[in-house]
């Protein structure tokens, strides 16, 4: 077998050859070769810790016999693998050994083992390591990154206090921020009460925050070609430890009400952090000013903030500035809640937008709007002039009821009949697909005429179609259709759709839609469109596991969206694997409580296994979120401890306020995936009505 692996590896890829390489460490160890088991196991654990073959190799070093054999250097890669694998106790006892015999990296050392028992939930053990991390470590933003993730253990055991003064230590410690601080904005920069304003603030980059809770790891591109490390990573966030404790200090500061050195706090990250921490820092405040009922201040504190370049962030802003604005400028109000709706990207306060537009508080003033802008309409169309009227009334749209949303839509799809460009989208179809008979090919132009005609073979990729074959096609579906023009890309998304290629299909059908004017209203979208872009597979088996476990089925079925496109196939580089990416030891802790026991990697691709685990999964978070969407969706990827905090931190127990909350960048883009494709799946199959801004996709 070992001598297969040798001579399989120099016609495979890398990822296949590191496969290959592993098992053969794994045949190494078993047959008790134990200096190659660690010669070549060591080579795959510096190029990559976290994947596959990273875990089979940890796995079988982690033998007496081999690791009495390994340098403290590698006892270092083995056990930061072990770790990354979530196999905690034995990570904690290989990286305790190693920090014995490295003092020359005992920053690095201690910081590896605190992730591991916070990984293992041990937040105790945690945060002792990490303070005596902090207290040999260099001075500096090491020394703070130390202190904050102590706070963050101290915070989830509960002790607020005990997490504040570590918070300050980390900010008292850190380095210097970054600055390079925009102008801001003056207050009255942007127009009072103009409903059709200029497109939304354009946002800036957020600092990420990397989350060590205990959680499946998300997808990332493999590497082609790992490259060997010359030593041992570090485990060391790059992150402002400094930045991120101002923040949640902030944020525990707002919780407890006290506002003056939250706000001193905001001062200080405007100073010290301004590109790292401002913008946080700045909507925590701004939020919890609106949840307290202080919408002038509020503003005041809003408009401080440098404009935005990332659009995400500026709908974020202009939501909340829309929320301050309700008590005391309803018509303000309605025009940054409309310039939420109108962002060029899928924001998700879009959503939150749109519910808030619908408060009775907001619907006199709403229903005046209206009126002037429908006869604005009116006299546009009457004049023939359609271009200015279609902007108008597709803000006509965004903002109507329920009850007359349907009659607009309608009067804005007879602007567009009238429009080239939009009409060419309504009118979007797919090409016909090859039926039988097949037509006969011609013959060549240099054919005798008076020869007889041959029998000619069609195309195989027609016979294949015209037979229903899907499947066998999609290697030549892409051929035959392109990206470009729409209607190939349309075509080609359903041929591949209908061949069980769900994540070409998806693909196909969102380059399609970048080809779609960016206020191009979703309801109007050709409807194959839309079910492309957002497909139900697997949706029987869905709502059958859904229902056995008491788990809402759309909600598992926009998860299954995000994280695996619907490929059964799917493995991220992190070892998750199948259609809810799943890693084994978490399918394993609830395949347990489901009788099914031994469960292995290669059961994770079987859509009946992994549906059911996935719907046990969501059901027991959902139970313990109150059947609430958005922390059962940030707690699928961050886990529920941290939302817990999140929950308990936010400044109002609403969804709006909880998003916000969310300080890991990583599982607020996550949540807005998820919660976006929930409300899409509701408009387009379960009637649940227009819910969101102009953009359709997640």
């Amino acid at each position: 077998m070992e001598e297969l692996t040798k001579r399989l590896a120099p016609t495979s890829d890398a990822a296949r050859r590191r496969d290959l390489d592993a098992r053969r460490v794994e045949m190494l160890q078993a047959a008790g070769s134990a200096a190659p088991a660690v010669v070549l196991g060591v080579r795959l654990l510096k190029e990559e810790l976290d994947d596959d073959p990273a875990e089979r190799v940890a796995r079988a070093l982690d033998h007496p016999d081999l690791v009495k054999r390994m340098k403290p250097e590698e006892w270092m890669l083995l056990g930061e693998s072990l770790r990354s694998h979530r196999h905690y106790d034995r990570a904690v006892e290989i990286l305790a050994k190693a920090l014995d015999r490295l003092p020359a990296r005992r920053e690095d050392l201690l910081f590896a083992l605190g992730r591991a028992h916070f990984g293992a939930e041990r937040y105790a053990e945690a945060e002792k390591l990490y303070l005596k991390g902090a207290a040999v470590a260099r001075p500096g933003d090491t020394q703070a990154i130390f202190y904050y993730h102590a706070s963050r253990a101290a915070q989830l055991l509960g002790d607020d206090a005990r997490a504040e003064q570590e918070m300050t230590q980390a900010v008292k410690v850190a380095g210097p921020g970054r600055p390079a601080r925009r102008p801001a904005r003056k207050p009255g920069a942007r127009k009072r009460a103009e409903l059709f304003s200029p497109a939304p603030l354009a946002a800036g980059p957020r600092v990420v925050f990397a989350s060590m809770a205990p959680r499946k790891r998300t997808a990332r591109k493999a590497r082609a070609q790992p490259a060997p490390r010359a030593s041992p990573p570090s485990p060391m966030t790059a992150a402002s430890g400094g930045a991120a404790a101002l923040v949640q200090r902030l944020r525990t500061r707002l919780a407890q009400k006290r506002y003056s050195e939250a706000e001193a706090d905001l001062r200080y990250a405007r100073q010290r952090f301004a590109r790292e921490a401002e913008a946080d820092a700045t909507i925590a405040y701004g939020a919890a000013l609106v949840a307290d009922g202080r919408g002038a201040e509020a503003l005041t504190t809003l408009r401080g903030l440098p404009h935005p370049s990332d659009r995400y962030l500026a709908s974020e802003v202009d939501y909340w500035q829309a929320r301050a604005h309700e008590a005391d400028d309803v018509a303000q109000a309605l025009g940054e809640y409309l310039q939420v709706l109108r962002a060029p990207v899928p924001t998700h306060f879009a959503y939150f937008a749109r519910r808030r537009v619908a408060e009775p508080a907001l619907a006199a003033r709403l229903a005046e709007e209206l009126k002037t802008r429908t006869a604005e309409v009116d006299r546009r169309v009457a004049a023939g002039d359609l271009e200015t009227a279609r902007p108008i009334q597709t803000d006509v749209v965004l903002l109507a009821s329920d009850a007359d949303r349907p009659r607009e839509v309608e009067k804005l799809r007879g602007i567009y009949e009238k429009l080239p460009r939009y009409r060419e989208v309504l009118e979007l179809k797919p090409d016909d697909f090859p039926r039988f008979p097949l037509p006969t090919p011609p013959l060549p132009e240099s054919a005798p005429p008076s020869s007889p005609a041959p029998a000619r073979e069609p195309q195989r990729l027609d016979l294949l179609l015209a037979m229903g074959l899907f499947d066998d096609a999609i290697d030549l579906v892409p051929v035959r259709w392109g990206l470009t023009p729409p209607v190939a890309a349309l075509t080609r998304s359903l041929a591949l759709q209908l061949g069980a290629a769900p994540r070409g299909s998806i693909y196909a059908a969102e380059v399609l839609m970048r080809s779609v004017p960016d206020d191009f209203v979703p309801e109007l979208l050709p409807r194959p469109l839309r079910e492309l872009l957002y497909p139900r597979y697997f949706y029987d088996r869905i709502v059958a596991e859904a229902k056995k476990h008491g788990a809402d089925p759309r909600l598992v079925l926009s998860v299954m969206r995000e994280e695996s496109r619907f490929d059964p196939r799917a493995k991220s580089a992190a070892a998750a694997r199948g259609l809810l990416q799943f890693i084994i030891a978490t399918a394993r802790d609830v395949g347990r409580t489901l009788g099914l026991v031994d469960l292995n990697a290669e059961d994770l691709y079987d859509p009946a296994v992994v549906i059911q685990l996935g719907a046990k999964y969501v059901a027991d978070l959902s139970a313990q979120f109150d059947g609430d969407p958005y922390r059962t969706a940030a707690a699928y990827n961050a886990g529920p401890n941290q939302v817990k905090l999140w929950w308990r931190l936010s400044p109002e127990p609403r969804p709006d306020a909880f998003f916000s909350s969310i300080s890991f960048d990583e599982t607020k883009n996550y949540v807005r995936k998820v919660l976006n494709s929930y409300e899409r799946y509701g408009e387009i199959y379960e009637r649940a009505g227009p819910t969101g801004g102009l953009r359709i996709e997640p």
